[in-house]
C-alpha cells in the first residue's frame, strides 16, 4: 500500500529521471485526477493510503506521461481563465500567455456589450468561451477546419453555458457575405 505523499515523491523522482518537464506538478495533477480531488486537496491527504484500483489507474497515467504525452491530454482537462476546459488530441493545449488575448479584448471593449469577434482556428474554444463568460452581449463566431476540434469547442461552450456561432470550414470562407467583426 502506498500513501499519497510517498507515491508523489516516487513518481516525481521517476519523472525527473525521465526528464519530464515539471515532474512534481505532473505527479500531482495525475494523482488528483485519479483520486477525484484538487491538487491542493492532496496536501491534506498526504497520509492516506491509495487503494489498489486507484493505484493501477495512476500507474497507467504515469506510463503515458513518461512517454511525454501532455498531462492535459491524459486528464482531458486544462484550466484557462479560471475555467475548466475539455481538451484532447486534435486541439492545441491552451498556453497561459493566451490569457493575455482575453485580457486585451476585455480592455478594448470595457463597458460595451454589443461587440463582435471572429476566432479563426477555434480549436477547443478557450478564447471565445472565456470572452463569452465575461461579456454576455458579445456576438462570438468561431471556425475551424477540424471537426474533431469543433466537438471540443461545442462541448466547452455547453459546459460553460455560453453561446458561440461555431462553423466548420477553411479560413474566411466560413464568413457570410458582408459579415464584419470588431475583433
Amino acid at each position: 500500500m502506498w500513501k499519497v505523499l510517498n507515491l508523489l515523491q516516487k513518481t516525481t523522482q521517476y519523472f525527473e529521471k525521465k526528464e519530464i518537464p515539471h515532474p512534481r506538478a505532473s505527479s500531482e495533477i495525475l494523482l488528483a485526477s485519479v483520486l477525484g480531488c484538487s491538487r491542493t486537496d492532496l496536501y491534506v491527504r498526504f497520509n492516506e493510503f491509495v487503494n489498489d484500483s486507484k493505484l493501477d489507474q495512476y500507474r497507467l497515467l504515469v506510463e503515458r506521461r513518461a512517454k511525454n504525452e501532455p498531462v492535459a491530454y491524459i486528464t482531458g482537462h486544462r484550466e484557462f481563465w479560471s475555467l475548466d476546459f475539455d481538451v484532447g488530441p486534435g486541439v492545441l493545449i491552451p498556453r497561459p500567455e493566451t490569457e493575455h488575448l482575453v485580457e486585451e479584448a476585455l480592455k478594448i471593449f470595457k463597458g460595451r456589450d454589443n461587440w463582435s469577434s471572429f476566432e479563426l482556428g477555434l480549436g477547443s474554444g478557450i478564447i471565445s468561451v472565456s470572452l463569452a463568460q465575461e461579456c454576455e452581449g458579445a456576438r462570438l463566431v468561431g471556425a475551424d477546419i477540424s471537426e474533431e476540434a469543433l466537438i471540443y469547442a461545442r462541448r466547452n461552450a455547453t459546459k460553460h453555458g455560453v453561446s458561440i456561432d461555431i462553423r466548420l470550414g477553411s479560413g474566411f470562407d466560413v464568413l457570410k457575405e458582408g459579415e464584419k467583426f470588431d475583433l
